[in-house]
């Protein structure tokens, strides 16, 4: 595993460091980290951080895709494709944040769709797991009630309108 690089991609493409969160990440949640490699060189990363979505009665294992990057100079190749795929092949739900409005388009070309999010701690809700929890507990998040956009990919398509996520990270 390559820990050092990776974080350098992380710091290249999330400038504004949070340098305690940041060493957090890499200490408790480095091992869900995905990545490629070129010429000993980190290009193209995501971590994809276990969770388990909480409705009326059930929980659902799933996966928080989370400071997913590729060095600006390898974008277009579809390094990214690559690791999103990977993490589609565990056949589990899959939420992300995108980080901007035109990065939209690029995850529905995944199959993710638009949810509401909501940063508050009511069903349905995800929960973070094993390490990603770790990390979570370090970090006093507040229910703030702000709305943002997820996005979800699953073979069994949410009824729901709205999720609710107190541990987004962005």
């Amino acid at each position: 595993m390559d820990k050092s690089g990776c974080l350098a991609l992380y710091r290249e493409a999330f400038p504004d460091n949070d340098i305690p969160f940041e060493t957090a990440l890499f200490e408790d949640c480095f091992n869900y980290c995905h990545y490629i490699k070129e010429n000993g060189k980190i290009i193209s990363m995501l971590f994809a951080l276990p969770c388990e979505l909480e409705e009326e009665n059930t929980k659902t294992e799933c996966i928080y895709i989370y400071a997913a990057a590729t060095l600006k100079e390898y974008r277009g190749q579809g390094l990214m494709a690559k690791l999103i795929e990977e993490i589609q092949k565990a056949d589990t739900i899959v939420f992300l944040r995108p980080a901007n409005e035109r990065l939209i388009e690029f995850y529905k070309k995944f199959g993710f769709e638009c949810i509401d999010g909501k940063k508050i701690r009511a069903l349905p809700y995800i929960q973070p797991k094993d390490g990603f929890k770790q990390l979570a507990e370090k970090f006093n998040e507040t229910e703030t009630g702000e709305k943002f956009t997820i996005m979800y990919w699953g073979h069994n398509k949410k009824n729901s309108k709205e999720i609710n996520f107190l541990y987004s990270m962005e």
